[in-house]
């Protein structure tokens, strides 16, 4: 299904398009199709991303790319990371960034979802798991699904 449309969508077409993004949000995707293809070298490719995210070392890589791989790396393998713990503290780096970048007063950080983390957030719920942390930036509706009849119930108005 569309899933399965994106997993195989060509990173070198990416590569192609007028907008160009680092070597690294290449690796990102190329590791989330491994993932979802089931490939041999999935977990390879996870270190190897990893890797790349602490050798690029600037603040995005540190705590935009990397908090998205960790908490990948909690969510698909069995390496020992509890999930929630490394989602709250990449939530943390999300938010940190985006003050930085964006400052306080700014909507966006208080509105902010992260659809990656948010993203593996249903499929960690998908998988029979209650998520026990509280924040704007995953509103239980999403993660369980329930958003559309929460806005026929009125529930959401806005």
């Amino acid at each position: 299904a569309s899933m399965d449309v994106l997993a195989n969508f060509s990173i070198s077409l990416m590569r192609q398009s007028s907008t160009k993004a680092g070597e690294l949000s290449y690796m990102l995707v190329d590791v989330i199709q491994s993932f979802h293809n089931r490939t041999s070298d999935y977990t390879d490719k996870l270190v190897a991303a990893m890797g790349a995210a602490v050798a690029q070392g600037d603040d995005w890589a540190l705590e935009i790319a990397m908090g998205v791989l960790e908490t990948f790396a909690a969510l698909t393998t069995d390496i020992g990371y509890d999930f929630e713990e490394v989602l709250v503290k990449n939530l943390q780096f999300q938010e940190k960034y985006h003050l930085r970048e964006l400052g306080p007063e700014r909507l966006g950080i208080r509105t902010l979802i992260n659809f990656p983390l948010l993203g593996m957030v249903c499929m960690w719920y998908d998988k029979g798991n209650h998520l026990s942390i509280e924040t704007g930036w995953l509103p239980p509706y999403l993660v369980e699904g329930r958003w559309l009849e929460d806005v026929k119930a009125g529930k959401i108005t806005r």
